[in-house]
Formats: C-alpha cells, structure tokens, sequence
C-alpha cells in the first residue's frame, strides 16, 4: 500500500538522461532585500540544501536580488542585463539542469539560447502558490505559472495537476510537497515542552512585514469561529486579531514553543 501511495504522488519522470553528479543552477529570490527574514519558509533555499546534500553542485541566482543591486543609468533595462549575466554565467558553470520558481524576470528568448548552448539541459519550475478556483490571487498565480509552462520539461506545483488541467494549456504538470528540511526544521518540538497548544502565522504578503489596515479574508473568519468552538486551548496566532506577522528567527521561536501548527 505504501509503494502504490509512492508511486502515485511521485509519477516517474521522462528526462533527458541522468547523471551521478549533476550541476544546477538555482534561480530564485534570496530575499536580501528583505534582509534573509525569509530564510526559514525559503523554498529555493530547501532545494539547494537538498541537492547539495545527495551530492550534486548548485550555483545560486538571486533573480531579483541581481536587479535591485545592479541598476544603473544607462539606456539598457535592468531585465536586459540580468538576461546577459545569466546566459554569460550558464556559459561558464554549462549546467546540467535549470532549477527555477517564483520569477517573471527570465525572458523566453534567454531560455531558447540556453537551450542552444548545452542540447541536454533539464528545465523546470515550480510554484508553492494557490491554483485552485475561487482565489483571486490564483488567476495571477496561474498566468505567471502558464507564461513558462511549454518551455519547460517539467512544471512542480503543490496541488494536484488536476486542479490546473483546464486552466493551462499543458500536461507536464507534477504535484510536489513543501519540503522539510533538516538544517532548518531542526528542532525535536516533542522533547522541548511547548508551552502552546496551537500556533499559526499569516500575513498580507510574504514582501510586506505589517498588516494592511482595514483588510480581511477567509482566513479571518476561519480562526474566529476556530477560537469560539474550541476556546480551553492556547492558541499562539500572529496576522491576527491586531497581532502582527512574524518572520525569520522569532518565527522559528514561536513555531517551536507550540505543540502543533497548521497553514492554510
């Protein structure tokens, strides 16, 4: 039972060949802007210490981190120069794989030259963010999730393929987990005693460190009628109820000072 759950969460993937040893480029948001607050839930970060940790070699590129550091007053778009450091970094490290999420930043033309000057690169992308129907946000979520779809051999969301089947003109989409990762979750919570029964931690956006005044969701309305039917339990929620969001260090605090959490 076991293996047929495996095999079904985990569809065998078609690529072009597979090596011992493989060399990634990694491009995703550093956050340095932000001032690494964003390390912890940092899923770009998760998947360089997983491959680095079964053994492959990763070179990290910070998309928008490259663009806010490099602007200058030249005629020349920020964009632009991102694409040529990239193209002229891929010529140097020539990976084997393509390793992106979460950006707007890498041009379509960049990727059919990459695609020219290594024959066997592997290129995907993956998206942690919602898809399913009834979310605003998911409609902005879906067309910068389409934008790349068909250029590359593989797309990883975490919901599954079938929510997105007719929103998107492709079929190489694979559900993925949010990865746990054991340099950074690394706490054993059962032998600390936490002292809270439940923790939970929202915010307006991963980018903005406040809440936005006067704004409401579901979320909301959830942890209100969760608070008045269970009320003899100690609830530790931050983005709520006039509590502000939390980030990095005293995130990972207050996560392990309860004795379970949950996301939404």
């Amino acid at each position: 039972m076991i293996d047929q759950i495996r095999e079904n969460c985990f569809p065998p993937l078609n690529v072009n060949y597979i090596k011992n040893k493989l060399k990634i480029i990694n491009l995703y948001n550093q956050g340095q802007k932000l001032n690494h607050r964003l390390f912890n839930i940092s899923l770009g970060k998760k998947f360089t210490n997983g491959f680095v940790r079964n053994g492959h070699d990763v070179l990290e590129i910070s998309d928008r981190d490259y663009m806010k550091n490099n602007k200058s007053f030249s005629l020349i778009p920020n964009k632009d120069n991102f694409q040529n450091f990239l193209i002229e970094s891929f010529k140097n490290y020539n990976p084997d794989i393509l390793f992106f999420g979460h950006t707007k930043n890498l041009n379509l033309e960049t990727i059919d030259k990459l695609r020219s000057i290594n024959k066997n690169l592997i290129i995907s992308q993956w998206n942690e963010d919602p898809v399913m129907s009834g979310l605003d946000y998911s409609k902005k979520n879906i067309s910068n999730i389409n934008y790349y779809a068909n250029y590359v051999d593989h797309n990883f969301i975490t919901t599954h393929p079938s929510v997105i089947k007719n929103k998107v003109n492709n079929e190489n989409f694979y559900f993925f987990f949010v990865p746990v990762d054991k340099n950074i979750e690394r706490y054993d919570v059962y032998k600390l005693r936490p002292k809270n029964d439940l923790f939970y931690a929202m915010s307006h956006g991963v980018n903005r460190a406040t809440l936005k005044l006067g704004t409401e969701d579901n979320r909301i309305n959830f942890l209100d009628k969760l608070v008045k039917k269970i009320p003899n339990i100690k609830y530790d929620f931050y983005g709520f109820s006039n509590k502000q969001p939390i980030w990095g260090n005293d995130f990972n605090n207050a996560l392990i000072n309860s004795k379970n959490g949950f996301k939404s």
